[in-house]
């Protein structure tokens, strides 16, 4: 599904219903979304099909971080969160998904905290994590409004 789709889609949908769906901001004139990922936040302007972050205007976002923002405002649900962890693999095609090309960075991880765990806690707080009371060290942040993330480690015997 190309960007084009998605814009088209996004623009099918109530904009008052998406922002609330979404945890996001809706603002008229020019119509636009403001919406957080990680901790920069941007603007999805509906009328130009054009994303970029609130802190560089003139600066397009990146594909990936494009489609993210467009695919997340199209499906995200407006449902309290289940406070249950769950792997990549378990959600629905994550077990094919993740793997091969798109298998999740784990060794960079285990390199870099996995005799220092504590060192997760300096790296959080860059993303505005809070500590969670998973394994050796655990942080979870928002990647999105409706999307959290937690990263456990356990110190490398």
């Amino acid at each position: 599904m190309s960007h084009e789709e998605l814009w088209q889609q996004l623009a099918r949908l109530d904009r008052q219903k998406t922002s609330q769906r979404a945890k996001c901001h809706y603002l008229p004139d020019p119509e636009r979304y403001v919406i957080k990922l990680l901790n920069t936040e941007y603007v999805v302007n509906l009328s130009a099909q054009q994303i970029f972050s609130a802190q560089a205007s003139s600066q397009p976002a990146e594909f990936l971080e494009q489609l993210c923002l467009l695919a997340y405002l199209i499906n995200a649900k407006d449902l309290p969160l289940a406070g249950k962890l769950v792997s990549a693999e378990s959600l629905q095609g994550g077990a094919f998904f993740f793997r091969g090309p798109h298998a999740l960075p784990t060794r960079k991880l285990e390199e870099t905290f996995g005799d220092k765990p504590d060192l997760l806690y300096e790296a959080g707080a860059r993303l505005n994590a809070k500590r969670r009371d998973f394994g050796d060290a655990s942080v979870q942040f928002l990647v999105l409004p409706q999307i959290p993330l937690v990263f456990v480690i356990w110190a490398g015997d």
